[in-house]
C-alpha cells in the first residue's frame, strides 16, 4: 500500500483526467467559432504540444532535474495542479453564461468586477498556467517548467491580446487594465 501512495502515477493521472473531463464540459457549452478568436485556441493547443515534445526530452535526457526529495516536488506540483484547477473552476463559475471557449464578445456582454476577476485580468488562463506548470513540476524538470510558462505563455498571451481588445472597444476601458472597474 504504501509504494501505491508513494508512486505519484496514480495522483498525475487522476489529475489530468480531472482536467481534461472538466475542461471537456466547458468545451460543450455555447459558443464556438467566432471571427474574433484569430486561431488562437489552436495556436495555444499547438503550443502546448510542442511543450510536450520538449519537455519529454528534457526529462528523458535528465535536463534540470530537481535535486530535492521527490516527495517536495511531487507535492508542490500537485497543490499548484488543484490551485489551477480550482482558479479555473471558479473563474468559469463567476462568468457564468458569458463562458465561452471561444473569444466572442457580444452586445450582451458585461464586465465582470468580483470573483477572481477583482484581482486577476485572466483568472482562468491563470489557472491553466498553474495546472500545467504544477503537472510539469511532479515530473521533476524546473528546466520543463520554465520551458512551459515560456512557451504557452506567448500561447496565452496571444490569445488574450484578442480577447482584450473586444473589451476594451466595448467598454472604454483603459489598455493597461481591465481590472481598472473593479479597482484591482
Amino acid at each position: 500500500m504504501l509504494e501505491l501512495l508513494l508512486d505519484f502515477r496514480w495522483l498525475w493521472a487522476l489529475l489530468l483526467g480531472t482536467w481534461l473531463l472538466t475542461e471537456g464540459l466547458y468545451q460543450r457549452r455555447k459558443g464556438g467559432r467566432h471571427s474574433q478568436d484569430r486561431l488562437s485556441g489552436e495556436i495555444m493547443l499547438g503550443s502546448l504540444l510542442l511543450n510536450v515534445a520538449v519537455i519529454v526530452l528534457l526529462i528523458r535526457h535528465q535536463v534540470g532535474m530537481i535535486g530535492l526529495p521527490f516527495w517536495t516536488y511531487r507535492t508542490a506540483g500537485c497543490v499548484l495542479a488543484l490551485s489551477g484547477i480550482g482558479l479555473r473552476y471558479w473563474a468559469i463559475r463567476t462568468l457564468g453564461e458569458y463562458f465561452t471557449s471561444a473569444v466572442v464578445v457580444t452586445d450582451a456582454h458585461r464586465l465582470v468586477d468580483h470573483g477572481p476577476f477583482c484581482r486577476l485580468r485572466h483568472p482562468g488562463y491563470t489557472g491553466v498556467m498553474l495546472f500545467g506548470a504544477g503537472m510539469v513540476l511532479m515530473l521533476g524538470s524546473w528546466v520543463g517548467v520554465l520551458v512551459y510558462l515560456a512557451g504557452h505563455g506567448l500561447a496565452m498571451h496571444y490569445r488574450s491580446r484578442w480577447r482584450n481588445g473586444p473589451c476594451r472597444r466595448s467598454w472604454a476601458l483603459p489598455t493597461t487594465t481591465i481590472g481598472a472597474a473593479a479597482g484591482a
